[in-house]
């Protein structure tokens, strides 16, 4: 017994190291637990945000969000003097914030001490130019207000955001979430097509829309894109010794594909026949993230208004209420390292191998560690039943 014992455990081990290893093939996406820096995020809904200071964290960082004139301000949520955050305080003045504890007041254009209110108008503090708070570059589209968080200049916001934020007459809906677990499980999961036929058998478009047992899908990259694309759709398998899955298959029901795409830092796009679902996700913390869900429309008149009614009264419960609250209980259970991967897998690990290779930066305690894998580097191990996802196009059972 203890010899059976020894040899399970050994085995155990072995999955176990080959598991781990094999999510070593993307060090420096491993490293990015708070998410992917140097990137322009969607943080609010223009709508939400006023004189009133809305704490944000993302990436990592700590900022607030404050209105002023019309225009919206980004700025690091600690007080120079002892920490304090900012989004406790008050605007006395116009165009500045002070901070709740000892009235330290910033410009919000710049960051830069403007006064010390309980020092007095020579308190030599003032002035002083290494004190001051960190501003963040901010525009707005679509109703959105997305934060530039990163070093140095950052790119037009128009390399990072989709180009239906900046259409003309645009209508986007949606909603901010903070949730449980970690951002790259999420995109992950919304990139990946095996779960879709099973986990979301229940959800009620299901009701008349047909679940087949799976799809046959490829990946290829279209601009900022990869795109995966549905080749064959096997409504129904015999497995031998268990029988025919899925059970109580409805020929009747229709059969709707659509198109699933991701792109960095975090997009994942589902296109619909007259409407686009966009749901980007941001690391804050370790072990949780925001997301945040758009229901993006290019309708017009009356088109516009039944869009509306239709996200009011059925996109936004099916998405939020049975589709994405699903997502979500397996999202906060997924425990990676050690992982075993399949062929459905596919389109994981060629968003991987996509951020390995072209993220801008990473945030997360092991950031700084990271090593970086060029286009020619390959891992010093061979896992055949690993996929590394060096290869855009790929096909498989999804």
């Amino acid at each position: 017994m203890a010899a059976m014992a020894a040899a399970g455990s050994a085995q155990a081990e072995r999955y176990s190291a080959s598991g781990d290893h094999a999510y070593k093939r993307w060090p420096r996406y491993r490293a990015a637990s708070e998410g992917l820096k140097n990137y322009w995020y969607p943080v609010a809904f223009s709508k939400r945000v006023g004189r009133k200071p809305v704490p944000v964290t993302i990436c990592g960082e700590q900022l607030f969000l404050i209105r002023h004139d019309g225009r919206a301000f980004a700025l690091d949520d600690r007080c120079a003097h002892r920490g304090v955050p900012l989004s406790m305080g008050k605007c006395w003045f116009a165009g500045t914030i002070s901070c709740a504890y000892h009235g330290w007041t910033y410009d919000l254009a710049d960051g830069s001490l403007r006064a010390a209110l309980v020092d007095g108008r020579d308190s030599p503090i003032v002035g002083n130019k290494s004190v001051r708070v960190r501003t963040y570059p901010v525009e707005e589209h679509g109703g959105v207000v997305f934060v530039y968080v990163g070093d140095g200049e950052p790119p037009p916001i128009t390399t990072d955001v989709p180009e239906d934020f900046f259409q003309p007459g645009v209508r986007v809906r949606g909603w901010l979430r903070t949730r449980k677990g970690d951002w790259r499980y999420a995109v992950e999961n919304g990139f990946d097509e095996g779960h879709s036929t099973y986990l979301h058998r229940g959800v009620v478009w299901t009701w008349i829309r047909r679940k087949p047992a799976y799809r046959v899908v490829h990946v290829e990259q279209e601009g900022d894109w990869l795109v995966r694309t549905v080749d064959d759709v096997v409504e129904q398998v015999d497995y031998p010794g268990l029988g025919t899955w899925p059970h109580g298959f409805r020929p009747w029901q229709r059969n709707v594909v659509v198109r699933g795409s991701v792109r960095l830092p975090g997009w994942v796009r589902i296109q619909w026949p007259d409407w686009t679902a966009y749901e980007v996700f941001m690391g804050t913390t370790d072990g949780a993230h925001l997301s945040f869900m758009f229901a993006v429309s290019h309708a017009r008149g009356l088109r516009a208004a039944w869009f509306g009614l239709r996200f009011w009264l059925y996109i936004r419960w099916a998405y939020m209420w049975q589709f994405n609250r699903q997502d979500q209980q397996m999202i906060e259970q997924v425990r990676i390292p050690p992982e075993r991967l399949f062929r459905p897998d596919k389109s994981v690990t060629v968003w991987r191998a996509h951020c390995e290779r072209n993220a801008r930066g990473m945030q997360g305690p092991a950031s700084e560690t990271a090593v970086h894998l060029s286009d020619g580097d390959e891992p010093a191990w061979d896992d055949s039943d690993v996929l590394d996802g060096s290869d855009i196009s790929v096909a498989g059972p999804g």
